[in-house]
């Protein structure tokens, strides 16, 4: 309807079309749908990554990379492990290394970083 209402159709077409019409057409024409490719491929391969290094940066600038052994925990090393456990799950890992392979040196290096630290 915005599509046909801005007048960027033949006056001719805006006729025979309905309002749905109008608005699936806007939708699927070919460039939204190049729009669309692109940020499902965006969506697949590039924010695995941004989240696995967002989850490194945080741990790196909250220091919550020292693991504490205590068998009686008070509220902040609770709230550290949680925190800990969710900025790099199994999820977000999974995501990344999928894309890279189980076989690659980067997988390797990439676990021997978190690991060690």
């Amino acid at each position: 309807m915005i599509y046909v209402m801005s007048g960027h159709l033949p006056q001719s077409e805006r006729r025979t079309l309905s309002d749905l019409e109008a608005i699936i057409r806007w939708f699927v024409s070919p460039n939204r749908l190049m729009y669309y490719i692109f940020s499902a491929i965006i969506r697949a391969l590039i924010v695995p990554f941004i989240r696995l290094g967002l989850g490194v940066i945080v741990k790196q600038l909250l220091g919550l990379n020292v693991e504490s052994k205590s068998w009686n925990p008070s509220q902040m090393t609770l709230l550290r492990r949680y925190i800990n456990s969710m900025t790099l799950s199994e999820e977000i890992l999974n995501d990344a290394f999928q894309i890279l392979g189980s076989h690659y040196e980067a997988v390797s290096v990439g676990l021997c970083y978190l690991l060690l630290d």
